[in-house]
């Protein structure tokens, strides 16, 4: 028998309507859960002006060139690991390579073992690609847009104000801007 396979999301795929739009469908189930040892934050920095999720400032419409997304990764240095929360959903080979294409800035590990949560199957979740790791001056030309945010912090929120609580104190802050958005593709 064919071993199950699980992905753990920690930012947008924490939404069962961001997941289902992927998927094709629902998520089958939505188990809450804790990675140990790694930390959160928004380190992935995208060209917003090439990538297919796409953002707009509100109300004038304007591309901004680039934006941050959530990221994890395990500590460096002295850095102290977050243990971010987030959700673990099943899927199958067919779903995984539908993760797999959506998630282009990341790469997929296994991290079952750092998982608090233990289902009966391998979990993955998505790292970010070290070419979209950006540079201090990148960085500082960079927004959060603050769709991504709310989208975000809704699925968190529909576990409760505790989960969202513990998304917040495991998220290591921005530094860059906020500004006003909409999310402008169907991916």
């Amino acid at each position: 028998m064919k071993q199950k396979q699980y992905i753990f999301g920690y930012g947008s795929l924490v939404s069962a309507k961001d997941i289902e739009r992927t998927l094709g469908h629902p998520p089958a189930s939505l188990e809450q859960t804790t990675l140990m040892g790694w930390v959160r934050d928004w380190s992935l920095i995208l060209d917003n002006t090439t990538t297919t999720r796409r953002y707009e400032t509100v109300p004038k419409g304007k591309v901004p060139n680039f934006v941050v997304a959530l990221n994890i990764h395990t500590p460096v240095d002295r850095e102290q690991a977050t243990n971010p929360n987030g959700l673990l959903f099943p899927v199958t080979d067919e779903e995984i390579r539908k993760m797999d294409q959506r998630e282009t800035h990341y790469y997929r590990v296994e991290v079952t073992q750092q998982i608090t949560y233990k289902p009966d199957g391998k979990v993955y979740a998505y790292v970010g690609l070290s070419e979209h790791l950006g540079t201090p001056g990148l960085r500082s030309k960079a927004i959060l847009p603050n769709s991504y945010r709310k989208l975000v912090e809704a699925g968190f929120s529909t576990f409760g104000k505790d989960s969202l609580e513990k998304f917040k104190r495991s998220t290591l802050a921005s530094n860059v801007p906020e500004i006003p958005t909409i999310h402008t593709s169907n991916v």
